[in-house]
């Protein structure tokens, strides 16, 4: 039978320094709580987030529809840090699935302070190059599209609910591969394995090197003698 996935994974973290990691889960729930105690919180990942938000607007706009190229920004820049996720899953690089996780949670918060904003049209807009009539605001062009604009809110809500929960599910797994990390430090990266039983009893005989059966007192088949 093949070995489960906690199984597997514990079997990676075999070996590995938890001490570095251990540095990284702190920044991560720092990060965190400061998206918590702020809605308006811009991580460090800020800048690298608007960058791959306007390279959307540049690939998507080479399809021709408007639409496309608005949203293009918001499907690329959700999109790197899921396939960070696909590469790393495909690499088994577990530790580096977590903060591809955090990653992509910090882009659900940048989204989420951008689509509130789409009927205040408060927040300062950027956009790629010399625009020659207003700058759109994407979620103000795209919520009105699709008859959802009065739900601004309600839906940036539920993607800081999204960004929550992959934030700290990263923490929480980060946190358990460290402590397993730990303990095969302790122990030495070995472990009886779960179904093996205790060890046959063995019995020497003196001057002989070879392991022997213990000797039965009593009468063989065959009414043979037990020694001859």
């Amino acid at each position: 039978m093949g070995r489960g996935p906690i199984q597997a994974l514990d079997e990676w973290c075999k070996g590995r320094s938890w001490i570095p990691r251990a540095a990284l889960l702190a920044w991560f729930g720092y990060i965190g709580l400061r998206h918590l105690l702020n809605p308006m919180y811009a991580s460090i990942f800020k800048g690298l987030n608007l960058g791959i938000h306007e390279g959307g607007h540049l690939l998507f706009g080479i399809f021709g529809n408007q639409f496309l190229t608005v949203a293009g920004g918001t499907l690329l820049q959700l999109a790197v840090p899921l396939i960070g996720v696909v590469i790393f899953v495909r690499q088994r690089d577990y530790f580096a699935i977590c903060f591809a996780a955090v990653w992509l949670a910090t882009n659900l918060y940048d989204v989420a302070i951008y689509l509130a904003d789409a009927r205040a049209l408060a927040l300062p807009l950027v956009t790629v190059g010399h625009s020659s009539g207003p700058v759109i605001h994407d979620w103000n062009y795209m919520l009105f599209h699709m008859g959802l604009i009065n739900q601004d809110t309600m839906i940036a809500s539920g993607l800081r609910a999204g960004g929550f929960l992959a934030l700290w599910s990263a923490v929480a797994a980060g946190t358990w591969m460290c402590c397993r990390m730990i303990h095969h430090a302790r122990t030495g990266g070995s472990a009886p394995a779960a179904n093996e039983g205790p060890a046959p009893p063995s019995y020497q005989f003196p001057g002989s090197p070879a392991t022997k059966p213990p000797v039965i007192c009593g009468r063989l088949p065959g009414n043979q003698p037990p020694f001859s």
